[in-house]
């Protein structure tokens, strides 16, 4: 089960296809990465944004998650 919609993650649409979600990772990082943020949790959320990137830029990855959304849907 997955802990957390990677989509929310990135804050993008659950429909969103690779033109919208690099963007929405970038801003996203340039905001979080621990070099430019020295908060507490920029680590912590570094990681799941690049988590999330990894899942939703793979085709055959997304496919298996949203499979698996629509499984516990």
């Amino acid at each position: 089960m997955p802990e957390e919609n990677l989509c929310d993650s990135l804050q993008v649409e659950s429909i969103a296809d690779s033109r919208a979600i690099r963007p929405a990772y970038r801003r996203l990082m340039l905001l979080h990465h621990p070099d430019r943020n020295p908060g507490p949790d920029a680590q912590e959320m570094t990681q799941r944004l690049n988590h999330a990137y990894e899942v939703l830029r793979n085709a055959d990855r997304r496919a298996a998650y949203d499979n698996e959304l629509l499984w516990l849907g």
